[in-house]
């Protein structure tokens, strides 16, 4: 990702349908919540909670995280607030990310499981502060470190915790970006819910690539919405989780449109 933005600083990275981000602002906002992240003490390996839904912070931040050492567990902030709890508790997170209206609704949630919460979706977050420094950081992450974590969705019982390491993702994702020729031209429509493994190859991917992320609005995504939004932003890559396909295919004639060249299920 560095390397895109430091190739194609004014690169389009992020768009969604009110606005867009270039490679050069991404990388220079994950950069200053690094310092953020340096300074409230994370370390390598450790894990920073991430309570947002989709959007441009919430990307920014999966940077951040990286580039600070640590490994990133996204959670859905509209889950129950015992199911949050119990889920940041379990992760074993020294900090959460979240956003204003999120840290109100659960006004002290964080708190019970004694953690500091930094804002990251207003005017005062740090990636907006000029004091915090927007180049790269020296250190860089090692293949054995940790990337992020991922919980199952416990429905037989307690959630299990999932890690990955960064040699895994990147064995990964050079795997997809040589199969399937991903280049700078690519805009990757991200529809899966942040939490399961296949939304990070819907960030990722593109991200490494000098490619281009579409954010839908946050929340689910009805399953006959998806082509309308992957025509929409013109987007010529999607991921699709085995079920939805269907849906998909009988909802894309109506679009004719769409740009899809890459098509994974």
């Amino acid at each position: 990702f560095e390397h895109q933005a430091k190739l194609s600083p004014s690169a389009i990275a992020l768009r969604w349908q009110a606005g867009e981000m270039d490679y050069g602002t991404l990388n220079e906002q994950a950069n200053r919540l690094a310092h953020r992240l340096l300074e409230v003490g994370i370390k390598k390996d450790a894990i920073v909670a991430v309570v947002l839904p989709r959007q441009a912070e919430t990307i920014m931040a999966f940077l951040a995280i990286a580039k600070a050492g640590g490994a990133f567990v996204p959670l859905d902030p509209n889950l129950p607030s015992a199911r949050l709890q119990q889920l940041v508790a379990l992760s074993g997170a020294v900090v959460v990310l979240t956003g204003q209206s999120y840290l109100l609704e659960r006004i002290g949630l964080f708190e019970q499981v004694d953690l500091p919460s930094i804002i990251i979706d207003n005017d005062q977050a740090p990636q907006h502060d000029p004091q915090l420094t927007s180049t790269n950081l020296t250190q860089t992450p090692q293949a054995n470190d940790l990337a992020y974590l991922l919980f199952t969705s416990g429905s037989t019982g307690e959630p299990k915790g999932v890690l990955m390491e960064h040699a895994a993702l990147a064995k990964r994702l050079a795997w997809l970006a040589h199969t399937f020729q991903y280049t700078a031209d690519d805009i990757a429509l991200q529809s899966i819910q942040l939490s399961f493994d296949p939304a990070l190859l819907e960030i990722f991917l593109p991200l490494t690539q000098g490619g281009s992320v579409a954010l839908p609005p946050p929340g689910p995504i009805a399953p006959k919405d998806i082509a309308h939004f992957a025509e929409l932003f013109g987007a010529t890559s999607i991921i699709f989780v085995p079920t939805l396909l269907r849906y998909f295919n009988q909802t894309a004639k109506h679009h004719p449109k769409l740009k899809l060249r890459i098509v994974i299920s």
